[in-house]
């Protein structure tokens, strides 16, 4: 999978949930897929974008979640793309910490360990 915004490869990143996300190394975005938020992001003011979805090629669209944040999903498999430091905004909008949904867990955790989060903060 390629990066929507800066087409540099996307490596596969584990976070302690049990979810894997495939981040940008470059650009520090990351594509979670709709089961692997605890959040659900319902956007207004959606618009079309240049991009495409890394995961399955459809189209990016972009809104507003709570008016507060821009962020990109994809209408075919409603995954969502975040720049970086957009899943803290996400954390802030939504007044959810523990945005990941993980496997069995009935509260999801935070997002990432700081030392592996630091690289996608910027």
């Amino acid at each position: 999978m390629r990066c929507p915004k800066c087409t540099c490869p996307l490596e596969e990143i584990q976070l302690p949930e049990k979810v894997t996300v495939d981040c940008c190394p470059h650009c520090f975005g990351a594509f979670y897929d709709r089961s692997e938020l605890a959040v659900t992001v319902e956007l207004s003011g959606v618009v079309e974008t240049n991009w495409s979805c890394p995961k399955c090629g459809g189209p990016l669209k972009t809104g507003r979640y709570r008016g507060q944040l821009e962020l990109e999903r994809c209408d075919k498999c409603w995954g969502v793309w975040f720049d970086s430091g957009e899943v803290q905004k996400l954390r802030k909008a939504s007044g959810v910490e523990g945005v990941v949904a993980g496997p069995g867990l009935e509260t999801p955790e935070p997002l990432m360990p700081a030392a592996s989060a630091d690289a996608f903060v910027r």
